[in-house]
């Protein structure tokens, strides 16, 4: 208004009943997504919509404001630019598992986290199947990914017996790590029952396992944890 109008005056009422259904919107209850979910949506891409020359953005905008999901509107919208506008990104692993604490260097990048592809593949706006996002998996799938074991691989264990881990002795397994490293990995990705699970148990138990030391190893006995004893000059508890 150029002039200052008070509500409840003749002139708002009229100027409500001339243009209110132009000018003015309830919120849905439950707005319009253009994309789904699960999908990311080329904000800056250009469309047509309502005869208007619009982003993705402005588009979606306009849905959410003012269509309800289940409108005429809102499916029309949909079935005619979310191809354009929304897309799926590169799934590295599909139904595999990601491994995120193994590091890649990857081109253009250098090194980094198996698991850092997905806020890469967002952040560059890598499409599902795209001719990028399979160059990338055909590099790094095997690497990355892996299908979790039933029983999984225990680096200290010796048939039925379970030692206990050297946690930060440095071991060679392809590359310098530590056992802790090394049991983490055959934990995570293999089989008990599988050959290189039985190799490497082999290959490291010296380095890595130990049997610990038990103070109560008479039967029947039982430590005290809280008991105070004298060790190296210091005072201590049974558990220290």
């Amino acid at each position: 208004f150029q002039e200052r109008t008070i509500d409840g005056s003749e002139n708002c009422t009229e100027a409500r009943s001339l243009y209110y259904d132009a000018c003015c919107f309830e919120i849905p209850s439950s707005p319009c997504q253009l994309c789904a979910m699960d999908e990311y949506m080329h904000h800056t891409a250009e469309i047509v919509f309502n005869d208007d020359d619009v982003t993705c953005k402005s588009a979606s905008n306009y849905l959410m404001e003012r269509e309800d999901t289940s409108s005429p509107t809102c499916s029309k919208a949909k079935a005619t630019l979310s191809e354009t506008c929304c897309y799926s990104t590169c799934d590295m692993c599909g139904d595999y598992d990601l491994d995120w604490d193994v590091f890649v260097d990857f081109e253009g990048v250098g090194e980094m986290s198996c698991g850092d592809f997905n806020e890469y593949f967002r952040e560059e706006a890598v499409v599902d199947s795209s001719v990028q996002c399979e160059e990338i998996k055909e590099e790094f799938f095997d690497t990355c990914c892996y299908s979790s074991p039933t029983t999984s691989c225990q680096l200290c264990k010796q048939g039925d017996t379970f030692y206990d881990l050297n946690d930060n002795v440095e071991v060679d397994f392809n590359g310098p790590t530590t056992c802790f490293e090394v049991a983490n990995f055959m934990s995570r990705r293999t089989e008990d029952t599988d050959q290189v699970c039985g190799v490497t148990q082999t290959s490291l138990f010296d380095e890595c396992c130990y049997e610990k030391c038990n103070l109560a190893d008479k039967p029947g006995t039982y430590p005290d944890w809280s008991a105070e004893v004298q060790m190296d000059g210091n005072t201590a508890t049974c558990l220290e």
